[in-house]
């Protein structure tokens, strides 16, 4: 067994790190990766634009869209916001801003949430069909627990119909599906 350390410093970085064997010259596999990158000829390099602040950038390989991490995470960050906000808003829209177990409204004085009719805690997703506008005392009430078939299947296709009418889905065939394997299983 070799115990013989050596100090080097990394060519890449210049930290001082250390090793057992007197030919590395990395302190790391990202600054080897780093170095071997800094030796390419920049004219090869695929010169884009970022999608998030419009700058151009080059890069050596592959397809990259953002110039920089923090302009990914901006970048997905606005767009989530932007798709939760948006979803969230349809939903109290196509309910007409009321509760649709109980009908009161915010003008009532409720708070409304999106509930899922069919419990994400039992495997139902975010489809538009399986979300409607509950308040909040109807919505803890309901919890995670199941209506019957027949409720749950009375408010899908209600809320299918109303998507329809509005635009925003036009697949039953994923509403039945899920139906058949949501209740089938239980």
């Amino acid at each position: 067994m070799n115990l013989n350390r050596f100090t080097k410093v990394c060519i890449q970085c210049q930290k001082e790190f250390k090793t057992s064997t007197q030919d590395k010259d990395h302190c790391s596999a990202n600054c080897l990766r780093l170095y071997r990158i800094s030796q390419r000829d920049p004219a090869t390099f695929k010169t884009t634009v970022c999608e998030q602040c419009g700058g151009s950038f080059s890069f050596p390989y592959g397809n990259r869209k953002f110039c920089t991490i923090s302009c990914r995470e901006e970048y997905y960050k606005k767009k989530y916001e932007e798709d939760a906000a948006t979803s969230k808003f349809r939903i109290f829209e196509r309910d007409n801003f009321q509760c649709v177990y109980c009908g009161d409204s915010s003008l009532d004085g409720k708070k409304l949430v999106v509930d899922h009719v069919y419990p994400r805690a039992s495997g139902g997703g975010n489809e538009l069909f399986n979300l409607v506008t509950s308040c909040v005392d109807c919505n803890l009430a309901k919890t995670n627990r199941h209506f019957t078939e027949e409720m749950t299947l009375r408010l899908w296709n209600r809320n299918q119909q109303l998507n329809e009418q509005r635009g925003l889905m036009k697949d039953y065939d994923v509403l039945k599906g899920y139906f058949e394997k949501a209740y089938k299983a239980t």
